[in-house]
């Protein structure tokens, strides 16, 4: 991961220079010493802290890149800011999130030695501060955030797995084609944002090859109060579909959600538009079930590493240790 012809992490940023420096400051501790890019939405004063920590930063190769603020246009603006960069892998790391670097390298050999996937990632564990109502005292609380492989060869069974055992792609380390490409695509069908958005961008990678999931930990995501534009807390975003579905840009985004993976799917997919329709609709279905409490079963895979992550002994249980230190 320490070679920037091969891989680049990509960590945009806004308005909260405090978690960038405590990023950049937990990558080098594990000994980084590749490049960053820092695509920054932020104001004009958060904007001045954050150049200050990248110009201060000497150990990783920092691309400082200011993308003008809106971060209505994520899409665009995370496009416009990494379009004319060379990478051939890239691991999309929001500077809130933790992610330890022997699994990078890990996925990072197995895309190098397996052509048709477009995407490796490992275990997700997500974390919480909580206090104690009787006595004030701060607890720290885990949750497991479960992720699949996706290898079905055909790719509208793929899809369809996809759908039924959804997982973000969001964080994984990716081909940069398949990554940039669905950066550019997402944005020419949303004109605003919400779940929809990033579930087109998953499956729009998705379909372009694919995934695979390590059982070992990958990256510790966190809570907090500036957190996905307050659209709430909980671990994985098909929670937030009860708010979604209540959004009056519920059925124009449903539209766009549609089309955006009809045109991704032409290229690869022999189906015609109307078996396509039914399969992204029957889709969305399964979404708004999971939305509502109906989930996929835990792997096993899921329940070892929950079993690893209460032993003092063991090697995920350090590292979980390192980033709750890191977040008190």
């Amino acid at each position: 991961c320490n070679d920037v012809d091969l891989f680049t992490i990509v960590m945009p940023v806004k308005d909260r220079p405090e978690f960038l420096k405590r990023s950049l400051d937990f990558l080098t501790s594990q000994g980084f010493t590749g490049q960053v890019v820092i695509p920054d939405g932020s104001n004009d004063a958060m904007s001045f802290e954050n150049k200050q920590i990248v110009d201060n930063q000497k150990e990783i190769k920092l691309v400082y890149v200011r993308t003008g603020g809106d971060f209505n246009n994520w899409w665009i603006e995370m496009y416009q800011g990494l379009k004319d960069i060379e990478f051939k892998y890239s691991l999309l790391c929001p500077d809130d999130d933790f992610f330890f670097l022997d699994e990078i390298d890990y996925c990072l050999d197995f895309l190098e030695n397996n052509g048709d996937y477009v995407s490796a990632k490992g275990r997700f564990v997500w974390i919480s501060r909580q206090y104690e109502k009787e006595t004030g005292q701060l607890r720290i609380q885990f949750d497991n955030m479960p992720m699949y492989s996706f290898t079905e060869p055909v790719v509208e069974h793929r899809i369809v797995d996809m759908f039924n055992r959804y997982c973000h792609l969001f964080f994984s380390v990716m081909r940069s084609d398949a990554f940039l490409n669905a950066l550019e695509q997402v944005p020419k069908y949303f004109l605003t944002t919400g779940w929809l958005d990033q579930f087109a961008f998953t499956i729009a990678c998705g379909v372009r090859g694919k995934s695979h999931t390590s059982p070992r930990l990958y990256c510790v995501r966190q809570s907090h109060a500036g957190q996905g534009g307050n659209r709430g807390l909980k671990a994985e975003p098909y929670r937030h579909w009860p708010m979604l579905l209540a959004s009056p840009d519920f059925s124009e985004n449903c539209q766009s959600f549609r089309w955006c993976l009809i045109d991704n799917c032409r290229e690869f997919v022999s189906a015609s538009d109307e078996l396509l329709t039914s399969v992204i609709d029957e889709g969305l279905v399964t979404l708004i079930k999971r939305g509502c409490g109906v989930r996929p079963p835990l792997e096993r895979q899921d329940h070892e590493l929950m079993y690893r992550l209460k032993d003092s002994s063991s090697r995920d249980y350090q590292r979980l240790r390192q980033v709750i230190q890191n977040v008190l």
